[in-house]
Formats: structure tokens, sequence, C-alpha cells
């Protein structure tokens, strides 16, 4: 617990006073990267300096690329293509899709799709399909900044723009089941925390006839990020969002939450999600918070 709780101002201050020139070393080493090497790079503005002092907050959490804890693959037979299934009309994964695969030439995704069914595991085609966008994990590079109003935030730090519909992350942490996750917000409540970082998601069953979209016994699981996650645990809301969460369905029990770029975006803008719009609500939301997000004349005021 004391390892995976968030740093205060105070922390770092006296922090900084001891730290010797080895450990702000290995700290602005961090800062360079703190998904250590596993996705792109994800570095964090720690301030004019660089130092520890300065570093207001800094959320502390396990980095993880993917989730934690899968629950068994549901019952999927994937596609046996030797060529790109993305144009293959009779691969089994674009018929999922109704025929058209979701994903354009470029790669970007059309974004009238709102469940995708992509390549997974059971797959014969090779790695790298164009027909598995969101398993490719982070590949543009971000940039952490502590913003007024906000704490902590995710820049987008790329050289060019991002495409509308390009693949940015997807939400990941530890999949549990719901009891478990009513069980630890319980014990936070009585501990006085009304932090999330949670997502329920609807489990699937068996799929139907000819992949329809599964059964309803598949059950509900939570992806919580609060011990680990990747970069989108530090995404912040806003009433008028950059990106937009999608299911991706690959033959698991649950499908991924994938985030695309809702339109074309800059380098230095930050990377946004509306917490409570989508497939897949942000749990513990609608609470009355006051939204900072400052969409000027779209901001709903609350969430």
């Amino acid at each position: 617990k004391e390892k995976n709780r968030t740093l205060t101002s105070t922390d770092l201050k006296h922090a900084a006073r001891s730290l010797t020139e080895q450990q702000r070393f290995a700290l602005k080493t961090y800062a360079r990267d703190i998904s250590l090497n596993m996705e792109a790079p994800v570095t964090v503005a720690l301030g004019r300096n660089g130092t520890a002092e300065e570093a207001l907050a800094f959320p502390t959490f396990g980095y993880v690329a993917e989730d934690l804890g899968n629950p068994p693959a549901a019952e999927h037979r994937g596609c046996d293509c030797r060529d790109d299934c993305r144009t293959n009309p009779t691969c089994r994964c674009v018929v999922r899709n109704g025929q058209r695969s979701p994903y354009l030439a470029d790669g970007t995704l059309d974004l009238e799709r709102t469940n995708v069914y992509e390549c997974g595991d059971g797959c014969a085609c090779a790695d790298g399909c164009t027909l598995a966008q969101s398993q490719r994990s982070l590949q543009v590079p971000v940039r952490l900044a502590f913003l007024e109003k906000k704490g902590w935030g995710v820049l987008y730090d790329g050289q060019t723009i991002m495409k509308r519909g390009a693949f940015l992350c997807c939400y990941v942490g530890e999949v549990i089941t719901e009891a478990e996750y009513e069980a630890r917000e319980a014990a936070k409540r009585r501990a006085g925390d009304e932090t999330t970082y949670a997502i329920v998601i609807e489990g699937r069953g068996r799929e139907g006839k000819g992949g329809g979209g599964g059964g309803g016994d598949g059950g509900r699981f939570v992806i919580d990020s609060r011990y680990v996650g990747n970069v989108s645990r530090l995404m912040n809301h806003s009433c008028d969002a950059n990106l937009v969460l999608r299911k991706i369905y690959t033959g698991k029990k649950y499908p991924s939450l994938a985030f695309f770029a809702a339109h074309d975006i800059l380098p230095n803008e930050e990377l946004t999600w509306h917490y409570t719009k989508g497939q897949a609500d942000k749990k513990g939301t609608g609470r009355g918070i006051k939204c900072n997000c400052g969409a000027g004349a779209k901001c709903k005021g609350f969430l």
C-alpha cells in the first residue's frame, strides 16, 4: 500500500533536500520514459530544473502495457488467413465486422464503428496484421505535464498531426470481477477516498452463430488502474474530448477498450476523453464533481 500511494509536494520537497546526485540522475532518467521502454516514450516535464522538488504530487503506480489478470478466453475460432486480413472479404474476422474491415487503408479507424472485431491469438495471420491495430500498444510519443487546475495531464508529443481515427492506446489495468471491485470501493469510501480509476465492462459468453457478438452469460468485469496501468490512467476528462473510446473484441472473455483520435490532433495538444460518454462509463462519476476541462461553452460545469 505504501509504495502505491500518491506522493505529495511535501514528500517531494523533503526528498529533494536529501537526494544524492545518483538519485537525481535516476529520477531524471525515469522522467525520460516512465513506461521503461514498454511502449513509445512517456516523458515527464518535471520543471525548469528537473528536480524532485518541482514534481508536484507525481502519481505512483506500476506501469504495464497490457491488462493483468485476464479472465479465461471465450470460445473463439480465429481466421486462417495468410495474406492481409483487412482486404480479404472471406476472413472470419472481417466477416464479424459485417463483411468490411473497420480500418481504412492508412490504418485509421472508421469512427462510425462502435464495436470492432480484431484478429487475436486464435488467428493464423502474422504479427503486424492490419486488422489488429489496437494490440500494438502505445506507438506515439506523449508527455506528462502538470496543468493548472487539472494536475497531471497527457500531451501529444509527436512532430506531425495525429490523424482522425488513429489508435493511441488501450485503457489497461487489473481485470477483476465486479464483486471484487465493489469490495475495494467500499474499503476506499470507509477511508474517505472518493477517487476512482476503474471502468465496468460487459463480458461476453460464447459467440452466437456466425460470430454475431456474444451471448449474455459473460458476466461483468472491471478494469481497475488504481495500482497498475498505462498512460491512459492519467488522461483527463473533457466535455469536448479529442479521443473516443471503442470496444475491441479479440476472443477474450471481455472486450478491450481502445482510444482513437476523434479528430486531427496537433502536437502539444492535451489528450482527453469524456469520462461518462461512449461505450463504457467511468465508474464513480456523476457525483457533482466540478469540471475544470476548459472547454468553454461546451463544458457542462460538472461531471
